[in-house]
């Protein structure tokens, strides 16, 4: 799992025992929405005009499911809060190689944890913000 994730350019898995969880590469992929269309509804005309040149991509808001691991609950923990002392800078830029793109996120939150009864992993599902999908690498 080294080299799979890169969050801030530190190795995921060997900085904080992250993996990629379920549906994580789906929904970073999955197509950002275009902004809306300039319009024009006049009565003089039927239906309305659609002025379609230079489409933008709009932000979009997406959840990514991460998994965290350690060999004890004492290492779980301190990775978790490591991880976590990470989202305070705000931006966080992942890039995936294995997709070869870089994607630059504003935290927004997260949703869901599942923590298995032993305490040493768990699944957390995160809220983020990309501001500006044209901004990738």
């Amino acid at each position: 799992m080294t080299g799979d994730l890169y969050i801030n350019e530190k190795d995921a898995w060997t900085t904080w025992g992250i993996s990629m969880g379920v549906g994580f590469l789906e929904n970073l992929l999955t197509p950002p929405p275009l902004k809306e269309f300039v319009e024009n509804k006049s009565r003089l005309q039927p239906g309305k005009e659609v002025i379609h040149n230079s489409p933008m991509w709009d932000e979009r808001d997406l959840n990514l499911s991460i998994r965290i691991e350690g060999t004890t609950q004492e290492e779980y923990l301190q990775r978790y809060a490591a991880f976590t002392s990470e989202f305070q800078k705000g931006l966080l830029v992942f890039r995936v190689p294995v997709i070869k793109s870089t994607y630059k996120l504003t935290y927004k939150g997260a949703s869901k944890l599942s923590l298995n009864i032993g305490r040493t992993f768990s699944e957390i599902s995160f809220k983020f913000n990309e501001p500006d999908p044209s901004d990738r690498k």
